[in-house]
């Protein structure tokens, strides 16, 4: 073997193989560079036996070729020392050394025979998928910070790619967390899956960065082997052997409580309070309600304690969550996205953590049920895409939008009118007193053949909240109601997926009398045939939300009621709340109603109610036509004179130039 090349282009190729070769290996010939010269090309291979990594240099200047096997640490250590220039390398077979010399010196190391270095194995039948080098780089870079360290289970030390048909989805879990990154553009022909072990998924991640925008051909069989072919490179492995647990069934569903806020603000402030967490445990505290995150740490026995509030947009139920801050800061430091959501069904269960989606071009930003969506989240919709259209849809507008519309920002269409063939919801309040005339209507409606909704705040008994929960209230129902005469269905938030499609399956055929439920129900769901909506403890609802039940009903041709079910003392607020539920069925005067009892928000910022703005003369809720004429007035003015050059607008000009 006889070539010349640069010093440089040699070590580079070297440094990138290098990374396989194990600090004690199994074998001593695996301590060795396998150089394979055929023609221009110099093919260099390191190996630890599990897994094998190939590169190949193109020579220029090649005398003689050959197959030879070169100490590692040896060679790289000399290359090393010298500045960039032409060096020769070339064999003394009948010696076994190799012969490097450059332009002030030369060097000589020992080499042995190629003939005992491994082979790579044949596949049988391989399945093939390919992928750009980015999106396997970005999905090894996701996701391998989670992998488990476990003896006992192998399984979970490494990456499991699942392979369906309409996507390929990287898992990662170590059983504290687990992180999916999930493609829908890389498609196979059928159902496949491997467990890709961490070295060469750490090989790949650190050489992969060259070949981002080049595909990476992945092939793998039955036999738990795989090759990565990119760029000038091979990776060959073994795959780990074994069933990777159903990750599917862990990940939580029916998140209805939604955090969006900005990862870096979120982590920062996480890492300053977890400071003070406990040692033990490093156990931190959120505790959320509308608009922010309070992040709270403590450990008794050191007498230390750290709060920190953090600005965000939550959708959902007042809640404490605890998290072990090593964990969260670790998710939160690998993640690559600005804004986050942070997904939760209830303290008890595990927290879904997701980027907030961005969109390349948004033409058009549609936002149905928008009272079920924060601030932040639709205007982070308005925000992307150039300034794209927005259309919002409501039956209830929350007062911040009302306002909104008032002043300008959004024009309005009303649909004032019933779908042909409906009939109003009669809606009327009732206390624990009227619990029996209340079963005896249920049962005259079911005897009519209609079917019932009983809505409850809350899953279970709460400490804090003295409101019927859904546990009890079944239990009282199916003594009331008992089978077989009565079918009782249940549908709430901790149910597993098949069990509350089973028990909604039930109830929309027919074939269940009454469905108890928790508020998921309050959107997507379409029963003609129930003609009846009880409301446990309807003072726990606001207006938007009673609005939105209340519409489950009245689908049909029969005549339909809303019964609002509360406790014997009410606010003064609750008790104006279901006053106007009786009073009006107009999802706009509602919103107008709770304009005044909660205010506007604040146009410039997140807060979705209150008294933000401070208006002295003018009464949003009073003065609407006044405000309409005004808007009016502006739009013919601007219309006439976008610039406002005329003279007669020179103090409108100038005012608001100010």
């Amino acid at each position: 073997m006889k070539f010349i090349v640069s010093s440089t282009d040699l070590l580079q190729g070297l440094l990138s193989v290098q990374k396989v070769i194990a600090s004690k290996s199994s074998l001593p010939i695996l301590d060795n560079f396998l150089f394979v010269l055929e023609g221009n090309t110099l093919t260099v291979t390191g190996s630890d036996a599990e897994t094998t990594l190939k590169t190949v240099l193109v020579i220029n200047e090649v005398m003689e070729g050959g197959e030879i096997a070169v100490p590692a640490k040896l060679l790289t250590d000399s290359l090393k020392e010298l500045p960039t220039q032409p060096i020769e390398f070339s064999t003394e077979d009948n010696k076994n050394i190799v012969n490097i010399i450059w332009a002030s010196g030369s060097a000589q190391i020992p080499f042995v025979s190629a003939d005992d270095y491994p082979t790579l194995k044949e596949l049988s039948d391989p399945t093939v998928i390919r992928m750009k080098g980015a999106i396997l780089a970005e999905g090894i870079n996701s996701t391998l910070y989670a992998t488990g360290d476990e003896e006992l289970r192998p399984v979970m030390n490494g990456i499991y790619f699942d392979i369906e048909p309409e996507s390929t989805t990287l898992v990662a879990s170590n059983a504290h967390k687990l992180v999916y990154y999930r493609r829908h553009d890389i498609k196979s022909g059928g159902t496949t899956s491997f467990i890709l072990p961490k070295k060469p998924a750490n090989l790949l991640k650190a050489n992969l960065a060259k070949y981002m925008d080049e595909d990476v051909e992945i092939t793998f069989d039955s036999s738990n082997c795989a090759y990565f072919k990119f760029g000038q490179s091979l990776i060959f492995c073994k795959l780990v052997d074994g069933n990777y647990p159903a990750y599917k069934s862990v990940i939580p569903k029916n998140n209805t409580n939604v955090i969006t806020v900005n990862r870096a603000e979120l982590l920062n402030a996480t890492k300053r309070v977890a400071v003070c967490s406990n040692q033990a445990t490093g156990q931190i505290v959120f505790s959320l309600a509308e608009n922010r995150i309070k992040i709270i740490a403590q450990d008794l026995d050191f007498s230390m304690s750290a709060h920190e509030t953090v600005g965000c947009d939550y959708e959902g139920m007042p809640m404490e969550i605890g998290f072990k801050s090593t964990f969260l800061i670790e998710i939160l430091g690998n993640l690559s996205y600005d804004q986050i959501c942070i997904r939760l069904s209830d303290p008890n269960r595990a927290a879904l953590i997701q980027p907030a989606v961005k969109y390349k071009k948004l033409g058009l930003a549609v936002t149905d049920e928008q009272h079920r969506f924060g601030v932040r989240q639709r205007a982070m919709l308005s925000s992307q895409g150039g300034k794209p259209d927005v259309l919002v849809m409501t039956a209830t507008p929350i007062p911040r939008t009302l306002a909104m519309t008032l002043y300008g920002d959004l024009d309005v269409s009303v649909l004032d009118e019933l779908p042909p063939g409906r009939k109003p919801v009669q809606t009327i309040h009732a206390t624990e007193t009227q619990r029996g005339r209340i079963f005896s209507f249920m049962k005259e409606q079911i005897a009519a053949g209609r079917q019932i909704f009983v809505v409850y705040p809350l899953i279970k008994e709460s400490e804090k909240m003295d409101y019927k929960n859904l546990q009890e209230g079944y239990e009282t129902i199916i003594q009331e109601f008992p089978a077989p005469q009565y079918v009782t269905a249940v549908v709430h938030g901790k149910q597993k997926n098949e069990d509350k499609q089973h028990d909604m399956d039930l109830f929309a055929s027919g074939r269940a009398h009454i469905l108890v439920a928790t508020s998921v129900i309050e959107v997507g769901v379409n029963v003609p045939n129930a003609s009846v909506m009880i409301i446990e403890s309807a003072e726990r609802f606001g207006l938007s939300q009673l609005h939105q039940l209340r519409g489950r009903v009245g689908r049909g041709s029969e005549k339909s009621y809303c019964i609002l079910m509360t406790g014997y003392k009410l606010s003064k607020e609750s008790r104006q709340r279901i006053e106007l539920m009786c009073q009006t069925s107009d999802g706009f005067e509602l919103a107008e109603a709770d304009l005044r009892m909660r205010g506007p928000g604040d146009l410039e910022g997140t807060l979705q109610s209150g008294l933000a703005m401070d208006l002295h003369i003018s009464n949003l809720a009073k003065d609407s036509q006044i405000l309409e004429d005004s808007r009016q007035l502006a739009l013919s003015v601007l219309e006439a004179d976008p610039l406002l050059e005329h003279p007669a607008n020179a103090l409108l000009r100038t005012n608001l130039a100010a």
